[in-house]
C-alpha cells in the first residue's frame, strides 16, 4: 500500500509541476516557481513520512 501512496504522490507532484494550470502561473518569475517548489517540498516530506512508517507484520 505504501508503494501506491508514494507513486501517487510522485505522479501528482509531477503533473502539478508540468501542468499549465497552477495556483500561481509560472509567468510570474519568482512567485510562479515558488508554488511549484512548495509542492515539491510537500511531496518530499510526505514520501519521507510514508517510507519511515513501520510495516505491519
Amino acid at each position: 500500500m505504501t508503494f501506491v501512496k508514494v507513486l501517487g504522490t510522485l505522479l501528482l507532484t509531477l503533473l502539478y509541476c508540468v501542468s499549465p494550470i497552477d495556483v500561481i502561473p509560472d509567468i510570474l518569475p519568482i512567485a510562479g516557481w515558488a508554488d511549484d517548489g512548495a509542492v515539491i517540498v510537500w511531496a518530499w516530506t510526505t514520501i519521507g513520512k510514508l517510507l519511515n512508517e513501520p510495516t505491519p507484520t
